[in-house]
Formats: structure tokens, C-alpha cells, sequence
């Protein structure tokens, strides 16, 4: 191959790429988008469902701690009166009805804790993917302007030759940063479809 040739095809791969990196960029670089209102909606539905459980467990303690005062502690008192004991009324919390209460809270409401853990980490998750996605395009933007400014400026302008070794080195960088980027579309994916069917099995709109 020879040097203008292994130059037009170096800028056949770097120009295409520059072109979908502006797209991109203008797809995904907007943190007003669709992605950043599913992730607000997404949020909206974590403290949706984080208020029921929270009524959930309100349920279980209003009947203990709406009426306090049946739940007594017999201290023992030994008084120049020599009364035995007394009755003394006391909060409901660390009594046998409260460990109760919370017991069953548990068994009922174990598995919605553990998925309402999971959203919270799936969304946070989500956030730094999409972070690392955005900047990997900026990456890959800088890089393929780069390229494609030098061998247009050197190459075509100055009418100069530069060592091929390099020319076709320019492609390593691109492709890492393009198989970078791929991992994390799949990465965002996999995180959504599982953040989905957490809001499709509480019904979380």
C-alpha cells in the first residue's frame, strides 16, 4: 500500500467516526434529554416506593404506639411503706409487642426493602455509566478532530509525509475509546432493563 493510499484510508475510517461523534454528542451530550428524564422518573419512583414501605411500617406500629399506656414495666420498689411494687407505664419501643410488630414488618415487607436497596444502587449505577459514556465521547470527538486535522494539515495542505507507523497507530486510540463506549452502552442497557422491571412489578410510574 502506498503512502497517500494508507493516508486516504486512515482518513476514510477517522472522518466517518467525527461525524458520528457529533451526532452522538449532540444525542447524548444534552443532560436535558429523554435519558436524564427516565432517570428523574426513575428517582421519582425510588421515593415512591421507599413512602410505602414507610406506611407499611407505620401500619404495623400505630396500633402499639396509639395507645402506650397498656404496656406496662413492674419495677420492684422496697420503701418505708413497704409496698412491693408498682406499675409504671413506659414506651412501647423494646417491648415484646414492638419486636413483634417489627418482626412481621420484616416478613412482609422484606423483599420490597431489599428491591427498594437494588433501584437505589441501579440508579446510582445508571449515573456513572452515564457519565463515563459522555465523556468517552468527548474522548473520541477530541481524538478523531485530532486525527483528522493533522492529516488534512500535514498531508493535504503542506503537501509533507508523515511516518506511517504513526498514521496507522492513530487508529489504536479510537478503537479502544470505541470499544469503551460500546461497554458502556451495554452496561446503561443492562442497568435500565433491570431498573424497568423493578417500576413494573410495584407498579412505580
Amino acid at each position: 500500500m502506498t503512502h497517500p493510499e494508507l493516508v486516504n484510508l486512515v482518513l476514510g475510517i477517522h472522518s466517518p467516526i467525527l461525524l458520528a461523534c457529533l451526532a452522538a454528542y449532540y444525542r447524548f451530550g444534552d443532560h436535558s434529554g429523554v435519558q436524564i428524564r427516565a432517570l428523574e422518573s426513575s428517582k421519582r419512583a425510588r421515593e415512591k416506593l421507599k413512602r410505602e414501605i414507610s406506611a407499611s411500617l407505620g401500619d404495623k406500629l400505630e396500633p402499639i404506639f396509639s395507645d402506650p399506656g397498656s404496656i406496662v414495666q413492674v419495677t420492684m420498689l422496697y420503701g418505708p411503706d413497704d409496698k412491693p411494687y408498682r406499675e409504671v407505664n413506659v414506651s412501647p419501643a423494646g417491648s415484646e409487642k414492638y419486636r413483634e410488630a417489627i418482626f412481621d414488618f420484616v416478613l412482609q415487607d422484606g423483599d420490597s426493602m431489599a428491591d427498594y436497596r437494588d433501584l437505589h444502587t441501579l440508579i446510582s449505577t445508571y449515573m456513572r455509566w452515564f457519565k463515563r459514556r459522555s465523556w468517552l465521547i468527548i474522548a473520541l470527538l477530541i481524538w478523531q478532530a485530532i486525527a483528522v486535522g493533522t492529516l488534512l494539515l500535514v498531508e493535504k495542505i503542506l503537501a509533507a509525509w508523515l511516518p506511517a507507523p504513526g498514521i496507522g497507530l492513530s487508529l489504536l486510540p479510537t478503537g479502544l475509546i470505541v470499544t469503551s463506549c460500546l461497554v458502556s452502552l451495554v452496561a446503561l442497557q443492562h442497568t435500565a432493563n433491570r431498573i424497568i422491571d423493578l417500576r413494573r412489578k410495584y407498579d412505580l410510574s
